[in-house]
């Protein structure tokens, strides 16, 4: 025992603890570094190139299909929905019928491109009781 009377094992745990936090502050709170940007140098240029041939400068690019982004307004991870599980959402809310279902379906149709999709969005908005 000590003069304050505390033992020895004690103390060595109190010391350990106060090293831990001091390290777990040091840790947490020590701002974190920006990674390495790596700059690379392009070549010189050669003038061996041939020119693009102008027919295939004229055929349009074709665009990826842009995902529908409605279904995330019911779950952040239906953002890949497939078209039939689309469909058959499109459906159930058309069942439902709420006014929280009329702002999700006029986004779907101002997103969907597929005939039958739109028809079914137009179904679904007349069943709805949004005003």
């Amino acid at each position: 025992m000590t003069e304050a009377g505390l033992s020895l094992p004690y103390i060595a745990v109190l010391v350990a603890l106060a090293v831990a936090c001091v390290l777990l502050a040091v840790i947490v709170l020590a701002p974190t570094r920006e990674p390495e940007t790596v700059s690379v140098a392009a070549g010189p240029r050669t003038r061996d190139r041939t020119p693009a041939e102008p027919a295939a400068l004229a055929q349009p690019v074709k665009q990826p299909a842009k995902a529908a982004m409605w279904p995330c307004m019911l779950d952040m991870d239906a953002a890949d929905l497939p078209f039939d599980d689309r469909l058959a959402l499109v459906k159930r809310l058309g069942l439902i019928g709420d006014d929280w279902c009329a702002p999700i379906l006029s986004r779907a149709m101002r997103e969907e491109t597929d005939p039958r999709m739109l028809d079914a969005l137009a179904a679904a908005l007349q069943a709805s009781r949004y005003e």
